[in-house]
């Protein structure tokens, strides 16, 4: 799709003024000293002003050659992102989020919306998502946003899924590659596809899957851990029953009668709408649920379980 340069206006308008408006700080390299003000090749991170979000310090130390990325990094990147999309600034939907200590992550996938009007339920679309973290590379990944169980997703172990952008400034002189990187990712999202029509048609039982991922705790850990293990397995299971009703595909929440797919989901499904944060216990908030799904462990050992079972 050809768009005017009002349409492109707008586009990068729409990302711009939203990470601007998510990031309202940048962060700057100090230099740190040790015991009795010693010298140090180590420099630290911070945000620029005192009013920003604590830790004021990041938790990377870098040298002396390394050079932040910035807000203006991160948007060049992301209008890159929404290039190569195709969409116009009304279908395209961008989601952000600070990670304390680790830096920005943003995603850019059609709206709800579009995807509705296109496809109808239990769709799922790419999500092109970039990682910024403080002391290492800007990575970008293609992952998948899936309608039906709300979803922020990615499969690691499928083929060609994840670059490293250059960055420190670069993107506006080396455009021309940052575009191909981006096109080369999007051309991976097949393999994506691919991979979940693969663990469609694959059955398996529920028990079995869940009893490889979480081994039930023995006798001698007591009952209380056992307790809250079958809380958390029924929390899967009701999560699968559910998001089959709502496609009206099946009615039973049959431990055999099931796919790979499916079981993969109710895991990612219960990370990002059931966890809670560990120190105090409380429910995530919208943005923290909408990113957990994406870099949690148990996510990435349960993806590679599905995958490994299919082939």
């Amino acid at each position: 799709m050809s768009f005017t340069a009002s349409e492109t206006t707008a586009v990068q308008s729409k990302i711009r003024d939203r990470i601007f408006a998510a990031f309202p700080h940048e962060v700057i390299k100090v230099p740190l000293q040790g015991p009795d003000n010693q010298p140090s090749p180590h420099y630290g991170l911070c945000f620029d002003s005192l009013d920003a979000p604590q830790p004021h310090f990041m938790s990377a130390t870098v040298k002396r050659h390394y050079i932040p990325h910035t807000r203006e990094d991160v948007a060049v990147a992301c209008e890159t992102i929404a290039a190569g999309l195709g969409l116009t600034a009304d279908q395209l939907e961008v989601s952000t989020f600070f990670k304390k200590a680790k830096g920005h992550r943003v995603s850019v996938q059609p709206t709800a919306k579009y995807r509705r009007s296109v496809a109808g339920s239990d769709t799922v679309w790419p999500a092109f998502i970039l990682n910024a973290n403080y002391g290492g590379a800007l990575q970008a990944n293609v992952g998948m946003k899936r309608d039906v169980c709300s979803n922020l997703q990615m499969m690691r172990k499928v083929t060609g899924t994840t670059v490293n952008l250059r960055h420190q400034g670069n993107f506006r002189t080396n455009f021309d590659e940052t575009m191909r990187q981006w096109q080369d990712l999007a051309a991976k999202f097949d393999n994506i596809v691919e991979a979940a029509k693969h663990l469609k048609e694959t059955r398996f039982s529920a028990s079995d899957f869940y009893s490889r991922l979480y081994p039930e705790p023995t006798p001698a850990e007591g009952k209380a851990k056992h307790t809250r293990y079958e809380k958390k397995i029924d929390l899967m299971l009701e999560r699968l029953a559910q998001e089959r009703l709502d496609l009206n595909t099946h009615r039973s929440r049959s431990t055999t009668q099931t796919n790979l797919w499916e079981l993969v989901n109710s895991i990612t499904g219960y990370v990002q709408h059931e966890k809670r944060n560990k120190a105090t216990g409380q429910r995530l908030s919208k943005s923290e649920q909408a990113w957990m799904a994406v870099e949690d462990k148990e996510c990435d050992r349960a993806w590679s379980l599905a995958l490994a079972s299919a082939s």
